[in-house]
C-alpha cells in the first residue's frame, strides 16, 4: 500500500501505540564493498567518524542514520543483514556494514542499542530464504518491520516479498514460489525511497494480495 505520509512519523506512532518490543529495523546489504548511491539528495544527518559528531548533510545516509538512532533510542531490536559472500552462515558476525551506519551502533551511550543488535548472513537476495530471520523475529515477538538498505529493486524487493510481475525483468526472476518474503509471513513492512539505495523502488505502488502488509511511504 502506497501512503502519502511520513515514514518517520508513522514509525514513531507505531512504536508509541504497539510498544518498542513489537517493532524492529532490518538494515539490508549496506556493506562496505558496495558503492552507495547518494545522487538523490535529501536533507538529513551524516555521522562523522573522525570527531564523533552529527552534522548537517543532504543524502540518503542521513535519513538511514536518523532511523537507526531512533530505533536504538527507543530500545527496539535491529538486524544488520549482509550477503554471505563465502562466509559460513552466522548470527554472530563478522558484520560488513559500512562505517557510516556501523559507527552508530555503540556511540550513543545507549546500552540497549548494543544489546538489541543482531547479525545475519544471507545466501540469497531474500533475507528470509534459508536463514534464521523469521524464527528470530518470531522469537522476539516482532510484528512490524522498518526496512532500509541496498538495491531497492533486487534484495530489498525480494526480502519484502516479490510479486509475480514478469515485466519487472530481473527482479521478477527473484520471485520465490514458496512465498518466503516478509509480507507473505504477515510481518507489516514500513519503508520509503529515502532510505533505499539504488532506487527508486519500481514496486512501491503494486498491489498483489500480500502487499496489503506493505506500507510504502511517500517521504521520510
Amino acid at each position: 500500500m502506497y501512503i502519502e505520509d511520513s515514514l518517520y512519523k508513522a514509525l514513531h506512532w507505531r512504536i508509541m501505540h504497539e510498544g518498542p518490543s513489537k517493532v524492529a529495523l532490518l538494515i539490508l546489504d549496506e556493506e562496505k564493498c558496495y558503492d552507495i548511491d547518494e545522487k538523490s539528495t535529501t536533507p538529513g544527518l551524516i555521522f562523522q567518524n573522525d570527531d564523533n559528531i552529527l552534522s548537517p548533510f543532504t543524502n540518503m545516509t542521513g535519513y538511514q542514520q536518523r532511523i537507526l538512532m531512533y530505533i536504538q533510542r527507543m530500545g527496539c531490536h535491529y538486524w544488520s543483514i549482509n550477503s554471505s559472500r563465502g562466509h559460513v552462515l552466522s548470527t554472530s558476525g563478522p558484520d560488513d556494514t559500512r562505517t557510516e551506519l556501523m559507527g552508530l551502533y555503540s556511540t550513543l551511550g545507549n546500552t540497549s542499542g548494543e544489546l538489541n543488535r543482531h547479525y545475519l548472513h544471507k545466501p540469497y537476495p531474500n533475507a528470509f530464504k534459508q536463514t534464521w530471520l523469521r524464527n528470530e523475529l518470531n522469537q522476539y515477538g516482532i510484528k512490524y518491520l522498518a526496512l532500509m538498505g541496498n538495491e531497492a529493486n533486487v534484495c530489498v524487493l525480494a526480502t519484502v516479498g516479490t510479486p509475480r510481475c514478469p515485466s519487472m525483468g530481473y527482479a521478477g526472476l527473484l520471485y520465490d514460489k514458496t512465498g518466503s518474503g516478509a509480507t507473505h509471513y504477515n510481518f507489516k513492512v514500513m519503508t520509503c525511497n529515502h532510505v533505499l539505495n539504488c532506487g527508486p523502488a519500481n514496486w512501491s505502488k503494486l498491489a498483489p494480495p500480500h502487499f496489503c502488509n506493505l506500507e510504502f511511504y511517500s517521504k521520510f
